[in-house]
């Protein structure tokens, strides 16, 4: 993962060959939240470019071998670039719009925020599909097992476009296992995405509740 908010072009693009002589291949680019949500809101952001520009300069590098001053390089590292996408948030309309401009930059990969909501996902899909920018890249839904009904009232509220159903809290409030309903919960979504057009994967994502990769992943089924 790259970020936009820590350091300069300059930082990233040695970065990004480090990870290059490391033979990593999949680069994620990212604008980057601000500071003012993690637990130094006194660092200093950077944001010497955005995550498009960002995705520009990573291809330049691997397809035109140069720096983005115009300095050649001696080879040409190999990356598979991706983009984050957060389909629910308003104007909804602009999502798909930003999405094409990623897909122009270079990334061949979407990996989403947290979706539980398989109804508007399904809306936003059938935009991908229809306008044919699921045949341009893979797309990963992110998704993952809630730990308890405080934390699906938590990401609820304050993790910025992310909806979770009522019907879902619901759950979580009745289970004596939230643990395990959780799980039960994430396996049943992923169940559901394969359903849906133009879904290559999931990004399983478990904030605090790492241990409940293994067994939602045996639950779902999933191939890794």
């Amino acid at each position: 993962q790259m970020s936009c908010r820590d350091r300069n072009r300059i930082a990233m693009q040695g970065e990004l060959l480090g990870a290059a002589a490391l033979n990593i291949k999949n680069v994620l680019c990212l604008t980057g939240d601000g500071v003012q949500t993690g637990d130094h809101p006194e660092a200093k952001s950077v944001f010497d470019m955005d995550s498009i520009n960002l995705l520009k300069m990573t291809r330049t590098m691997a397809h035109e071998g140069r720096f983005l001053s115009g300095r050649k390089l001696e080879s040409k590292p190999k990356f598979f670039l991706g983009a984050a996408a957060n389909p629910f948030v308003p104007p909804y309309d602009f999502r798909p719009l930003r999405l094409k401009k990623k897909i122009d930059a270079g990334a061949k990969f979407i990996q989403t925020q947290f979706c539980y909501d398989p109804n508007l996902l399904k809306k936003y899909m059938k935009y991908i599909v229809d306008s044919g920018l699921s045949e341009k890249l893979y797309f990963l839904v992110g998704i993952g097992p809630i730990k308890s009904e405080k934390s699906a009232k938590w990401i609820q509220n304050k993790l910025f476009g992310t909806v979770i159903p009522e019907s879902l809290i619901h759950r979580m409030e009745q289970t004596k296992d939230p643990i395990q309903e959780g799980i039960n919960i994430c396996a049943d979504l992923i169940e559901e995405f394969r359903e849906i057009p133009g879904i290559n994967g999931v990004h399983l994502m478990a904030p605090r509740n790492l241990a409940a990769i293994a067994p939602t992943v045996a639950k779902a089924g999933i191939k890794i």
